[in-house]
């Protein structure tokens, strides 16, 4: 395999995790708005938000120092995405 193809498999192993914690804190999120399981659907949108957040540090052997060295726009999406459940959560 190819330099470059080696480097992609690394983000999308890197970033596959992250995109799970935030698309799973925006399910959790819709069953929270839907009055769905209200606490468990709160719980697991703020856990999965943490997750994300903590994963996407980019420092030392975090995903989060690989995804932004290998892709700074894959990270700052993901980051901002993250971020947005803090804020979303913070309404409830």
């Amino acid at each position: 395999a190819s330099h470059s193809q080696k480097r992609r498999a690394i983000l999308q192993i890197s970033i596959a995790g992250i995109l799970t914690n935030i698309v799973l804190g925006f399910v959790f999120l819709i069953f929270l708005k839907l009055g769905i399981l209200y606490t468990l659907s709160y719980y697991g949108a703020y856990v999965n938000a943490i997750l994300a957040g903590f994963n996407l540090i980019p420092f030392g052997p975090l995903d989060g120092a690989k995804v932004f060295r290998l892709n700074p726009k894959v990270w700052t999406v993901s980051f901002a995405l993250a971020l947005s459940l803090f804020f979303i959560l913070s309404n409830f």
